[in-house]
């Protein structure tokens, strides 16, 4: 019993196990590593409790320079080894800007074809300085988004949540024909989907395109006026998951001539915030990620409060 004591309460197993850790410990689950990294610190405290000439101080001055060296210690370790209970589970970092500059029609910006009627509004997520990390994401504005890129160069997959298509028919009534009308999603409320792999100090920037889409006059043409160039239809409902009211707007997006830009107003809405939700790690590493983040317009602010 003895020998089993004089070896737990050496400084040579001790710190081996402290290193030990150091090895295995980024193969497990952020709570296992943890807990496994705690048992060490515990360890080393009690051998340098109990290790000449601190052993030999009274009570108080012996406390006090145990926990020193043992914070010391573990500083040290925290260096050398990175350890992801403290250092890996920093969230991404996000900035939001706004931009109300118009840009030429047809100018592509993040794989966007531009209009004058969009706002520009950019999303630069930031990594921390750790592994690569999956980034699982869904951003909101308060204006409809039209369409959503990156302006960098990441393996991104960006997709709008609802449907990104919509089929009406329409039956002739006196034939009976039925004719197809595909149309396209032009504008939502209810986000897009981001997700990328980012790490290292990556930057992952998301350019976001905003614009308000015109009402569709109630006075009904033959068919319906589902055939015409500028044809919209909005479909409101609920959000089942968070029960706030959500918006798609459906057109036919571009035909021979382009985008179809007459279904948008006149005047660029930009958003004075993002809501992101999602996820970031993977496994038994993941965080949850819930943000509303600021929109900043430095332009537009400075043009405001320059004197005239």
């Amino acid at each position: 019993m003895r020998f089993v004591e004089a070896v737990l309460l050496s400084p040579f197993f001790t710190f081996a196990v402290a290193l030990v850790s150091l090895v295995i410990a980024p193969k497990l689950n952020s709570q296992l590593e943890t807990a496994l990294l705690v048992l060490s610190g515990i360890l080393i405290g009690i051998t340098i409790f109990r290790t000449p000439p601190i052993s030999g101080q009274d009570l108080l001055p012996r406390i006090l320079i145990t926990c020193a060296i043992t914070a010391g210690v573990g500083v040290v370790l925290c260096v050398i080894g990175g350890w992801r209970p403290i250092l890996g589970q920093k969230p991404p970092g996000f900035l939001a800007l706004a931009n109300d500059a118009e840009y030429p029609s047809g100018t592509v910006l993040g794989g966007i074809t531009w209009s004058k009627h969009f706002g520009d509004t950019r999303l630069l997520i930031v990594a921390p300085d750790e592994d690569k990390r999956d980034l699982d994401i869904t951003i909101k504005t308060n204006a409809p988004i039209v369409a959503v890129g990156q302006m960098s160069n990441l393996d991104a997959k960006i997709l709008p949540v609802a449907d990104s298509t919509l089929t009406q028919q329409l039956i002739v009534g006196s034939t009976g024909k039925q004719l197809a009308n595909p149309l396209s999603l032009i504008a939502t409320t209810l986000g897009y989907r981001v997700q990328c792999a980012i790490g290292h100090r990556e930057k992952l920037e998301i350019i976001i395109a905003t614009a308000d889409v015109i009402d569709f006059p109630t006075l009904q043409k033959p068919g319906g006026g589902i055939f015409d160039r500028d044809y919209v239809i909005k479909i409101s409902g609920a959000d089942t998951r968070t029960n706030e009211q959500i918006s798609n707007w459906y057109g036919h997006g571009s035909d021979t001539n382009g985008r179809i830009e007459e279904v948008y107003k006149d005047s660029r809405h930009l958003p004075t915030a993002i809501r992101i939700d999602g996820t970031w790690g993977s496994g038994d590493d993941k965080r949850n990620i819930n943000e509303l983040v600021e929109v900043k317009d430095f332009v537009s602010s400075f043009l405001k409060q320059r004197p005239h």
